[in-house]
């Protein structure tokens, strides 16, 4: 039983871990597109903010595809586990939350719940 949770935590993990490598791709490349005066820094912030709503919302619409029912809770737990390991980073780095931080994460909960629900509801039928 122990390690059927295990596997369940795991597989949040590795999204998390998916979402933020494709974050960091993704920031390198922009990065050095900016460098290059190729695009400015306002697109670039755009840019960076589109990738990571776009990544969490495929990864949550993957989860809630592998769900059977409640798959709203598969995007809770793992835009949960975002926001709490953003939040963390910026607290431990940054030291202050604005109001523009909390609707980002606001965002970023919301997208997640409605990946997998979408997720759910576009399981294949057998």
């Amino acid at each position: 039983m122990h390690i059927f949770k295990w596997v369940k935590t795991m597989k949040y993990l590795i999204s998390f871990i998916k979402i933020i490598i494709i974050y960091i791709i993704f920031t390198i490349i922009l990065s050095f597109l900016s460098y290059n005066n190729i695009i400015n820094e306002k697109i670039l912030s755009f840019i960076q903010l589109f990738i990571i709503f776009i990544s969490i919302t495929i990864y949550s619409y993957k989860l809630g595809k592998n769900k059977e029912k409640n798959g709203y809770l598969e995007g809770i737990k793992l835009g949960s586990l975002i926001v709490f390991i953003f939040l963390f980073i910026n607290l431990l780095f940054i030291k202050n939350i604005t109001f523009l931080k909390v609707i980002y994460y606001a965002i970023i909960s919301i997208l997640s719940i409605i990946g997998s629900i979408i997720g759910i509801n576009k399981k294949t039928k057998n």
